[in-house]
């Protein structure tokens, strides 16, 4: 609403390298009179480098915080990213299987996601030969195991099991692909089932769940 009290103006720069790739928004900040401005730097592939959003607090406190990322992966991808706080480490890590033809389906993918306490979220985590997850470690000692359907890579199931845990969560389609049921397995004798029905538009309309023994 252009000459009104709710006229917001929100100002773009761009890099003069990239196509789209903002450097700098300006808009006004929650404090009346004062600006929000968020600058992001970019390396040579176009990915984010370092983000900083600066303006000030509801009572007029100037704050700021920053993000820096590294892209030192196999083909450049994400290897570690350092989140705003700096009371803290706050940095969390990613790892790479090697680049190299013996590696097979899991060359040059994400091995390892540790986060910032040092704790391996996602540990030596196995592909498929279309690239899809098959199995992967998480913390306290579980296992995690994906499957696919032949033929167009749809989930069927995921397993979690170990540490006393065991889950199993398997999805069912209809012949165009939309999901028409999900089950839950915990070997507990029971089996939470989830139906999904869709109009002539394949438009969700009802999700019935129910407890089967």
């Amino acid at each position: 609403a252009v000459g009104t009290a709710k006229e917001k103006r929100i100002d773009y720069e761009y890099d003069p390298g990239f196509l789209n790739k903002i450097t700098k928004i300006t808009e006004p900040s929650v404090y009346a009179g004062e600006s929000r401005i968020t600058t992001r730097s970019y390396d040579f592939n176009g990915n984010v480098l370092s983000e900083t959003i600066s303006g000030f607090d509801p009572f007029g406190q100037t704050v700021s915080r920053t993000i820096t990322n590294t892209f030192n992966g196999p083909f450049s991808q994400i290897t570690s990213s350092d989140g705003p706080r700096t009371d803290v480490s706050d940095v969390t890590t990613y790892e790479y299987y090697p680049n190299t033809n013996t590696e097979g389906a899991n060359r040059a993918r994400l091995k390892v996601l540790t986060d910032p306490s040092g704790l391996r979220i996602r540990d030596n985590i196995v592909y498929s030969a279309t690239g899809k997850t098959l199995s992967e470690s998480r913390p306290n000692g579980i296992s995690v195991d994906y499957e696919y359907y032949a033929g167009n890579d749809q989930i069927k199931s995921i397993t979690e099991s170990g540490g006393g845990l065991f889950n199993r969560t398997r999805w069912e389609y209809f012949p165009v692909g939309d999901v028409q049921r999900m089950i839950i397995d915990d070997e507990s004798g029971d089996e939470i089932i989830t139906e999904f029905s869709y109009d002539s538009a394949r438009r969700l309309y009802q999700v019935e769940s129910r407890i089967s023994g």
